[in-house]
């Protein structure tokens, strides 16, 4: 018998069940309206890569703002604001008790709480580091100003345009990561 609303023809979850049911997790990230993100901070040992790979796209591209949409409680954030030294670091969170646990980690950026659908920025080509799901993602490339550089955390937007797109995998003992650039 299948719960109402989860979408699929699976017997129940046991709620005292330790084991994930993955198909119910898919569901849950990636079709329960109004769902953005996967609320999974990023690993803080795929920081330092990440924090390289934008160092990199900084040296190359001359951009020195770095935009964040959905940046939960501010770990990546203030990792990559300490290793990357951008100009400036925008964190965009629609949740205000994460936003203000964030603005306690940064030490130059700001945090704004908005909505990403009508997010507060200035005209301006933006460095964008993103561990969005793929549609919000997708909205977010959509949106950016030619110029720009999207960096995205294991999603990928299958139907964006962009320029280029350069994907490096990281492996490790029992998974691989993604980080896609999406260059604008």
């Amino acid at each position: 018998m299948d719960k109402p609303g989860r979408g699929f023809e699976k017997e129940p979850i046991d709620e005292k069940d330790p084991s994930i049911d993955t198909e119910a997790l898919l569901y849950v990230l990636e079709e329960v309206p109004g769902r953005l993100a996967p609320y999974v901070p990023t690993p803080h040992w795929l920081l330092d890569t990440i924090s390289e790979i934008l160092k990199d796209i900084m040296r190359d591209t001359r951009l020195d703002i770095v935009y964040e949409p959905g940046c939960g409680a501010g770990e990546a954030a203030a990792k990559i604001e300490e290793s990357v030294h951008p100009r400036h670091y925008i964190c965009l969170e629609i949740d205000a008790s994460l936003a203000k646990i964030a603005r306690t980690k940064l030490t130059t950026g700001d945090v704004v709480v908005a909505d990403l659908r009508n997010p507060p920025l200035r005209p301006h080509p933006l460095l964008i580091y993103s561990y969005l799901l793929p549609r919000p993602l997708e909205y977010v490339i959509q949106k950016a100003e030619k110029g720009s550089v999207i960096v995205s955390l294991e999603y990928r937007a299958e139907h964006a345009e962009v320029k280029k797109e350069i994907v490096y995998r990281i492996e490790t003992p029992l998974t691989t990561h993604h980080v896609i650039v999406y260059m604008v």
